[in-house]
């Protein structure tokens, strides 16, 4: 009678260290790309280091003029919140364009707003000089101040 040759315990063991090189490499991978996430600046607050005023629009049409100052994810903050009209005058074929400031009546916010990033359509700067900007200006009573140094929120 013949008796089955024993197992190789070599095969054994060498499918173990390989399956151990792959969960350690696919580990490091995971770190790495977890890193890169927690460091990488987010676009809004590359755009926003590009000039002082941005326009944010919402999907359902509203637009916000203020400087994005934060940006986590989820939110962004902005300073010096506004909300952008356009008015239909009458005698005229134009519009009129109105800045309502968040922080005056009837708003009075105190602070800085948190908008959505889920509801963000379009995100934009402000051209210096042009009639947002200069109507912008107008509601704020001063000039507009350099680029903010965009940093993410807490």
């Amino acid at each position: 009678m013949t008796s089955p040759p024993p197992p190789d315990r070599r095969v054994g063991r060498l499918s173990t260290g390989v399956a151990l090189v792959v969960i350690a490499v696919g580990i490091v991978l995971l770190g790495t790309r977890i890193g890169q996430e927690i460091t990488r600046r987010p676009e809004t607050l590359q755009l926003a280091a590009a000039g002082p005023l941005q326009a944010v629009y919402l999907a359902n049409g509203t637009a916000y003029l203020g400087a994005i100052v934060g940006d986590d994810g989820t939110y962004l903050r902005l300073a010096g919140g506004a909300v952008i009209r356009s008015r239909a005058e009458p005698s005229a074929s134009s519009s009129v364009l109105e800045i309502q400031l968040l922080a005056s009546a009837p708003f009075n916010l105190d602070g800085d707003v948190l908008v959505p990033k889920a509801q963000v359509a379009l995100i934009a700067n402000v051209v210096v000089g042009s009639e947002v900007a200069n109507a912008y200006i107008q509601a704020a009573g001063a000039a507009l101040a350099p680029s903010p140094a965009a940093s993410p929120s807490p």
